[in-house]
């Protein structure tokens, strides 16, 4: 959460944050607000929001893409987020 919060750049920050996103902690989803908050005009960044939390290992995965799928940055008719 530290290099998260001290990354100058986006992609130091996702670097942080694809770490965070294998890890079921309180600290994975500030950095996922954090992150789409900071982020979300960024089209491109938003996508690779999308694939660290679509590709987790985690167990809640499945959940988390549910959720995801109802998310206004998500679209079906953009190939980039599906």
């Amino acid at each position: 959460m530290q290099q998260f919060r001290s990354a100058d750049n986006m992609t130091d920050q996702f670097a942080a944050l694809a770490a965070l996103a294998q890890t079921e902690c309180a600290e994975r989803e500030q950095a996922l607000a954090d992150f789409y908050a900071r982020w979300q005009n960024e089209a491109l960044v938003v996508d690779k929001w999308l694939a660290v939390q679509s590709s987790s290992r985690l167990p809640s995965t499945l959940a988390t893409i549910k959720k995801l799928i109802d998310h206004p940055a998500f679209d079906y008719n953009n190939p980039n987020k599906v």
